[in-house]
């Protein structure tokens, strides 16, 4: 027995050795990539720091005297973060990069477990950290995009712990199934972790919906198999439905403590007030409005605006507001590439907090919720009573048009555009310009991020040249090998089809994992992208961009990778010719 483990050890070895070189060198792009700094952004980079810097002192975020609107305008899941990371000798970025690292070890560790293959599990490790979108320039900066795919990543690293557990449990026999059985303290060690990063994504951004979809890809097909493969079918269904309550409630009791902190804070029980709340609602009755024909790069127009001043007495105080001609939020919109200068076009949710504020009506967020659900009660009123023409297709969020001036043709082929974007596409790689900041601003910087350079040189960092001309080498190594992908996973289905007509039974093993994995991970990235597509055509954003693919980087890649997994050992057997059946020696 001793002479197969000393053979064995070097092989493992080998592959251990692998893994830490993939990593190491993961870890260098990171570290000598350049952060960038938004200073100026004080709707967004900049009030999450001014946000975790009330965590870094012992506090419950910012109060409304500090950020006003902005208060609960973005969720608390990266300034906590942020906080976090105050405390560790380098940048953000790094620890971004280590939780992605992390969850990406995970999945691969479990892949090859759930395959047999180290092979396997080496590509899916390689293929998650050298992801050319990690390290493009738009997700250098330090905000919440990059952040959401390292958690996200976590989180379905957890779940395929649990899923090559599943499967080691249920591929053997009894009596090897109750020696390998994980005790129930472990499995719980899996799961509320799993269910606890899905739920810091939720209070993070309100488009982690996806998260869901992404986490039970990779338990699905053993889940299944236990189930379908055990005598007792119900009692084990159960067991697999405890699982995912498990996971579920350790995601919402996230998202409900955080809603109760903020109750706490400041009165009012919500992750974020664009989304929901007041302001989501206001949005919603103000779009359902039907007044003078849409205009697409302004969803609220002004015919739609004045119908609402002449419903709802809250919304005329705006008016004067909304309506002047030095609005910054409808300059800002004038200057868009766009020219919409009839309002405030994509801005106006924000335009319409700072019209409030500047009503004097609104000097606290529980004063905020009133207002615009003063607002929101009017309209509805008025849309019931008959004095203003409401249309009754749903408005999907806060942002968005009904559905009927949505083309869902025009969805479809954006978010297919972007999946395709985003896994071939050549991103921009190298620091944005950076202005000197002011010295309070920079110092509130400094008080939160740690690694920032000295206020002289922080215009002027830079990393060296090779590094972003060896991020070019990896984007063209990327785009290469995603095709081959592609290639791969269309020639499945074909090759299916050609066997089961050459009557021959298709032999993949543990690659149906892979296949029903890739399937569901599909499913997530397109679900995501057709969220941003819905975005993008309502509004003609630019969220179908390297900052916005970020967030679903890891579905994306690993449905690529496992199709390929699962598709490539059908393509020998559907190209093989079938061979005539030997003859029967006569008795």
């Amino acid at each position: 027995m001793s002479r197969p483990l000393h053979k064995a050890a070097p092989r493992s070895f080998a592959w251990w050795a692998s893994w830490a070189a993939i990593v190491a060198a993961g870890l260098v792009l990171r570290v000598l990539e350049t952060p960038q700094y938004i200073f100026a952004a004080g709707d967004d980079d900049e009030l999450m720091v001014k946000m975790a810097q009330g965590f870094v002192h012992g506090h419950w975020s910012t109060p409304w005297s500090v950020t006003g609107t902005g208060t609960l305008a973005k969720s608390v899941g990266f300034p906590i973060f942020l906080a976090v990371s105050h405390f560790l000798p380098w940048s953000p970025l790094v620890t971004v990069y280590l939780v992605y690292l992390a969850g990406a070890g995970l999945a691969a560790w479990s892949w090859g477990r759930m395959s047999g293959s180290r092979a396997q599990a080496t590509i899916v490790l390689a293929a998650l950290a050298f992801d050319p979108v990690l390290f493009a320039g738009g997700n250098q900066r330090i905000y919440r995009d990059s952040c959401i795919d390292a958690v996200a990543t976590l989180a379905v690293g957890l779940a395929f712990v649990a899923a090559a557990e599943l499967q080691r449990r249920f591929a053997s026999g009894t009596a090897a199934r109750r020696r390998r059985r994980l005790p129930s303290v472990l499995w719980l060690l899996v799961l509320v972790p799993c269910g606890l990063t899905a739920g810091l994504v939720a209070i993070t951004k309100p488009t982690w919906y996806w998260l869901l979809i992404a986490v039970a890809a990779a338990p699905a097909y053993p889940a299944l198999v236990a189930v379908v493969g055990s005598k007792r079918r119900l009692v084990m269904a159960g067991r697999v439905a405890l699982a995912a309550i498990v996971v579920g409630v350790s995601c919402f009791a996230v998202i409900e403590g955080t809603k109760y902190m903020n109750k706490r804070t400041y009165g009012v029980a919500l992750v974020e007030d664009l989304s929901s709340g007041g302001l989501a609602a206001a949005w919603k009755a103000w779009a359902s409005i039907e007044a003078g024909p849409p205009e697409k790069d302004n969803p609220i127009t002004k015919a739609m605006r004045f119908a609402a001043y002449r419903a709802s007495p809250t919304a005329r105080l705006m008016e004067p507001f909304l309506e002047s001609p030095s609005d910054p939020w409808r300059l800002m919109n004038c200057h868009d590439p766009h020219k919409a200068c009839e309002g405030s076009g994509k801005f106006f949710e924000w335009d319409m907090q700072s019209a409030a504020v500047a009503s004097g009506r609104v000097h606290s967020a529980v004063q905020f919720q009133a207002f615009f659900d003063a607002v929101a009660d009017q309209i509805h009123r008025a849309c019931d009573s008959g004095d203003l023409r409401c249309t009754s297709s749903p408005v999907l969020a806060t942002g968005l048009p009904p559905l009927e001036d949505i083309s869902l043709h025009a969805v479809a082929g954006d978010a297919t555009h972007g999946v395709w974007q985003m896994l071939l596409s050549h991103y921009n790689f190298g620091p944005a310009p950076m202005k000197r900041p002011p010295v309070a601003v920079y110092e509130l910087w400094t008080s939160v991020v740690p690694g920032i350079a000295p206020i002289g040189k922080v215009a002027n960092s830079a990393a060296p040249a090779p590094l972003y001309s060896a991020l070019r080498v990896v984007d063209d190594a990327y785009s290469v090998a995603n095709l081959a992908g592609l290639v791969v996973l269309v020639l499945g289905p074909i090759c299916l089809v050609l066997v089961y007509l050459r009557r021959r039974r298709p032999a993949f093993g543990a690659d149906r994992a892979a296949a029903l994995t890739s399937l569901v991970f599909l499913v997530s990235t397109f679900v995501a992208m057709g969220t941003l597509a819905v975005f993008n055509v309502a509004q003609s954003q630019t969220y179908i961009n390297p900052l916005y693919w970020s967030d679903f980087a890891t579905p994306a890649e690993l449905f690529l990778v496992f199709g390929a997994f699962a598709s490539w050992p059908l393509l020998p057997g559907a190209l093989r010719r079938k061979r005539p059946p030997e003859s029967t020696p006569a008795a």
